[in-house]
């Protein structure tokens, strides 16, 4: 039985995550063609969003915050 790479990540993450999505069976990620950037960049690559990065930041205040009031912390 030969396993292809999809496969691997479909048994191993629900797949695609927030972020990711599949256009015509090529992968996305916050609208940009991953494809793309592979055909013009080369594998491997490494990508970095900052617009992403600042998102999560801001989530992850809030969930702090929101442990913080649910537990009637008053530390600083």
């Amino acid at each position: 039985m030969i396993n292809s790479y999809f496969d691997l990540i479909d048994q191993t993450y629900y797949f695609p995550q927030e972020g990711f999505d599949l256009r015509d069976n090529w992968l996305h990620f916050n609208g940009l063609s991953l494809k793309y950037l592979i055909e013009k960049y080369g594998t491997p690559f490494r990508l970095t969003y900052l617009p992403k990065i600042g998102f999560q930041i801001k989530k992850a205040k809030n969930l702090v915050n929101r442990a913080i009031r649910s537990n009637g912390d008053q530390g600083k």
